[in-house]
């Protein structure tokens, strides 16, 4: 028993090393530069490659490269006016008054008109035509901002507050705002009065205006950008360990040693929205089982010796983070933490007398742990995983036992889409 954990403590601790030096590839293997441009306060404008993070709050500056072999260099906020990524996403710089209320409930304030302050940030374009979409983010806070023709770019108004009673009400002068700065013969407008404060709303409403008015606006925003949720089917090999212990009666102490089973999971992938589809959230529903018996003698027992039979079967729920690491477009590297919930089925340890009958029956119970897993996957469906489990108590509510029960599974995948 001494042997077989000391066995599993030095996998573990090889599994969390990997774990932890995997994100160092990202220096090697992650950095993609794609073709763009800048251009700096003199109106110099500038072909590079700059390295695409796909920003999830609006970045203060960026890294960039004249060619493939020329060397990484910083470009920050205060030395340009404008930058881009060719058929992806393009940032201005501008001087607005912006307000930055907090949107949280618990600090909600009862002022309904704005606060506003001027800064200079970089706002990321959204739409561009007869008139344009800007977007800030940074946090949780999201505001939006439009241009007309050469006029100074404003901000989008949209604020919740608290009322007099306490209760939470909007302020929505963005959509009076559109309806007098934006008129289009013909449009109703019951449709700006509708219109939420979310990106695809605002998108598809400055689209609208422009065709009104027979331009073609350009998006940077493309309608299917990304893939959201993936399905695979994930068959497993499991190496796994069971032992136990009990405080009170040594001579059910018992250990069963190492057994490969088999099980199946089901895993559903949901794909976030920002940098680009590295991370993702999990869940994987998978059946396995641990099926053995151990005989040892019991001398004190009617017949000299007992016989513990295990029969354990569950469904685990897995639910945790994944981060990919490209090498290329066809091949990645990940790395996933989970939690994982475990519900028993129909599942016990049973110690049974040499003549056959019961001698102590314990109930399997729901129990929880931790997974590490590294993997690989290629052609963005065929996946091949290596997870290591921490122990789980399977007889956490049996008085005096303990259970270390312990699994290192070896995962095919296969993404159903």
């Amino acid at each position: 028993m001494i042997i077989q954990y000391r066995i599993h403590l030095r996998l573990k601790r090889k599994l969390l090393l990997l774990f932890l030096l995997i994100p160092t590839l990202n220096l090697y293997s992650q950095i993609r530069f794609e073709e763009g441009y800048f251009i700096d306060n003199n109106g110099n404008r500038t072909e590079c490659q700059i390295k695409n993070v796909d920003w999830d709050d609006n970045p203060n500056g960026f890294d960039y490269r004249l060619n493939e072999s020329g060397n990484v260099n910083q470009m920050e906020i205060s030395s340009i006016k404008e930058f881009g990524i060719y058929q992806d996403s393009k940032y201005v710089k501008a001087k607005v008054n912006i307000d930055k209320s907090s949107d949280n409930l618990s600090d909600l304030g009862y002022q309904r008109k704005p606060v506003m302050v001027e800064e200079e940030l970089l706002l990321e374009a959204l739409v561009e035509g007869k008139a344009n979409l800007f977007v800030y983010k940074s946090g949780n806070m999201t505001r939006f901002f439009y241009q007309k023709g050469g006029m100074p770019i404003e901000q989008l108004i949209y604020k919740r507050y608290k009322a007099s009673n306490n209760q939470v009400a909007v302020n929505n002068t963005y959509q009076q705002q559109l309806i007098n700065d934006m008129p289009c013969p013909g449009q109703k407008q019951i449709n700006a009065l509708g219109l939420r404060y979310r990106k695809n709303d605002l998108i598809r409403y400055f689209k609208d205006y422009s065709s009104c008015h027979d331009i073609q606006a350009a998006s940077f925003q493309p309608d299917n950008q990304r893939d959201v949720f993936h399905l695979s089917l994930r068959p497993r090999l499991n190496h796994t360990s069971l032992s136990i212990e009990n405080s009170i009666r040594s001579f059910l102490d018992r250990d069963f040693g190492n057994q490969w089973t088999g099980g199946l999971g089901l895993e559903l992938e949901f794909v976030l929205p920002f940098n680009k589809n590295k991370w993702t959230v999990l869940v994987e529903p998978t059946y396995q089982y641990f099926k053995s018996e151990e005989t040892a003698d019991a001398p004190n027992v009617s017949g000299g010796t007992l016989t513990a039979e295990v029969d354990y079967k569950s469904i685990e729920i897995p639910v945790g983070v994944r981060h990919y690491f490209f090498l290329s477009d066809q091949a990645t590297i990940f790395a996933n933490l989970s939690y994982v919930a475990d519900v028993p089925l129909n599942s016990s340890v049973n110690f049974v007398r040499a003549e056959g009958t019961s001698f102590e029956n314990m109930e399997i119970g729901s129990t929880d742990n931790i997974a590490i897993g590294v993997g690989f996957k290629y052609n963005l469906k065929y996946s091949l995983e290596v997870r290591y489990q921490s122990r789980r108590d399977i007889l956490r509510g049996a008085p005096n036992a303990q259970a270390d029960y312990r699994t290192v599974a070896l995962i095919v995948g296969y993404r159903l889409f």
